[in-house]
Formats: C-alpha cells, sequence, structure tokens
C-alpha cells in the first residue's frame, strides 16, 4: 500500500505560511508528497527543495490575477501527479501530530481493498494562539485512488455553485472548462483517517499581511463566483475579524508541547505583532 499527499504554494515565505514544517510532518507521515509550485519570488522554492529530494515539485503557472477557481485548478495537477492507493488534499499550513501517524497508516491498511469506502476525513483545529484553537468539524480529503481516482476531484459544489469555495472534493457530474462539478461528500459516509490537521492559517502574519491575504482572497472569490465572502470592500476586515472574535468563544485549549514538534520552535520564536500570539486582544 502507498500513501500520497499533494498540496499547492506560491509565495508561502512571504504570505508567512508554516510551509516547511507543514512538509516535513508530510514527509514523515507519506509515501509520496506532491508539491504544485507556482511562480515563487520569495525564495521559497529553494528552501523546499532543501528539505528533501523525496519531495515531487511540479509547476503550474499561478495568475497574480486570479479567481478562485485557480486553486482547483492546482490542487487537481497535484492530485494527477500522485500514484498511491490513497491521496490526501492539504493545504501548506496544515501540519499533523507525529503521535498519530501509526494509527493512520493501519486503518488504510484495513481498508485499502474496501470498495465501499470512497474517501477519509480528518478533524480540524484551528489554531487561535499558542493556548486556544477551535474545532471546525471534519474535512473530506483523502481520496481511495485504487477505485475512485477519476469520480473524486477538487472542484464546485453544484449544491450551492455560488457560495463554493472550489476547492472541496465533490463526485463529478461534469466538466466545464477544466473546472470539476459535481456534489459534495458527505462526512457522514465516509471515515476517519486518524489524523487531527492543525491549522495555522495566519498565524503567524502581522496585521497589515493579514488584511493584504484576506483582501487578495475576498476580491479572488469575488471575481469568481459572484458571492461576498467576507462583505463588501468597506467592511470586509472587521467581517473576518468577528468571524474570529466569534470562534474565540468556543475554544479549547492546547498546551504548546501538545502542538505537533514540527511547529514548536516556530511557536517559541514567534514576536507580539504575530497575529498567533495574542490575536491583537480580539478588539475590533
Amino acid at each position: 500500500m502507498k500513501i500520497s499527499a499533494f498540496t499547492c504554494t506560491t509565495n508561502p515565505e512571504y504570505w508567512c505560511f508554516p510551509y516547511q514544517e507543514a512538509l516535513r510532518s508530510y514527509l514523515d507521515c507519506f509515501d509520496e508528497v506532491v508539491v504544485v509550485v507556482g511562480e515563487s519570488t520569495d525564495g521559497s522554492l529553494e528552501k523546499i527543495k532543501a528539505i528533501s529530494d523525496k519531495i515531487k515539485i511540479v509547476y503550474l503557472p499561478w495568475p497574480w490575477d486570479y479567481k478562485q477557481k485557480e486553486y482547483s485548478l492546482h490542487y487537481n495537477f497535484g492530485f494527477e501527479h500522485c500514484t498511491g492507493d490513497w491521496a490526501f488534499k492539504l493545504d501548506c499550513d496544515w501540519i499533523f501530530h507525529e503521535t498519530d501517524f501509526e494509527n493512520m497508516k493501519k486503518r488504510l491498511e484495513w481498508r485499502n481493498d474496501d470498495r465501499s469506502v470512497m474517501a477519509m476525513n480528518m478533524p480540524k483545529l484551528s489554531m487561535l494562539n499558542k493556548s486556544e484553537c477551535h474545532r471546525k468539524g471534519r474535512m473530506v480529503n483523502g481520496i481511495h485512488m485504487k477505485f475512485y481516482r477519476d469520480k473524486i476531484k477538487s472542484g464546485v459544489n453544484m449544491d450551492n455553485p455560488t457560495k463554493s469555495d472550489w476547492t472541496d472534493l465533490v463526485l463529478v457530474e461534469k466538466e466545464v472548462d477544466g473546472i470539476y462539478y459535481g456534489h459534495l461528500i458527505d462526512p457522514n459516509k465516509t471515515l476517519g483517517v486518524g489524523l487531527t490537521i492543525y491549522n495555522y492559517d495566519c498565524f503567524f502574519r502581522t496585521e497589515e499581511k493579514c488584511k493584504t491575504w484576506y483582501k487578495r482572497a475576498a476580491l479572488a472569490y469575488l471575481k469568481g463566483t459572484g458571492y461576498p465572502l467576507y462583505g463588501d470592500e468597506s467592511n470586509w476586515w472587521e467581517t473576518w475579524r468577528g468571524m474570529m472574535e466569534m470562534r474565540s468563544r468556543h475554544t479549547s485549549q492546547i498546551q504548546i508541547k501538545q502542538h505537533p514538534k514540527y511547529i514548536q520552535d516556530k511557536l517559541n520564536s514567534m514576536t507580539p505583532d504575530m497575529w498567533g500570539y495574542n490575536n491583537w486582544d480580539w478588539k475590533l
């Protein structure tokens, strides 16, 4: 049995993603790691190459004036380069805990020849700061390639296309201009793989860099779907901050030693201007 993972990234150094830590956790967890790289200008490509020659790097240009669909195109490009019995679609700010790996491999081995299992899911912890996290439910992102390689892709949710994020895994029904359309895979019809996603998102960014990142994302979403992800441009930042504040009211406690080993050095070297240090006291 072979287990693949794929992710995509462009300028992760500039955007302060913990991409190197994420890739190190993927190398320890999976048999094959595929990284789709755009046209990075921040020196990150050289750093990715230096991590390990076991990382399979593939290139696909990233348009700087982009729409939401670009994520789908890049993820599926990575997916096509996976050769495992299973393939996991990951983000470059997700990190896995080293204590989960053995259990994950046992679960996949047990189900490797089971055609009834089309996909696997993972619970997600969204890190708010070094001592608090928000549980965001289960993410369906593990594809049983042995049986469903051509049936499951990253794409648009036909049940609600204007509010789809264009990156969900869907059961494909049609393809339009390289984009797959279909219905979401119900998490209740998938199995837990035994891995928990530790999501650090904007954790290591300053406030100004957060504003720049989410403005780009909001505009790309609006151009791609016609739907305002965070409201209009006059209040998008306050809307996003309000969402984070709401999450802060429903948190679980976490200690530094409970974070994955890959991220602990980065956590211990944080500075007060980073989002995850104190979240600017959550004041709008």
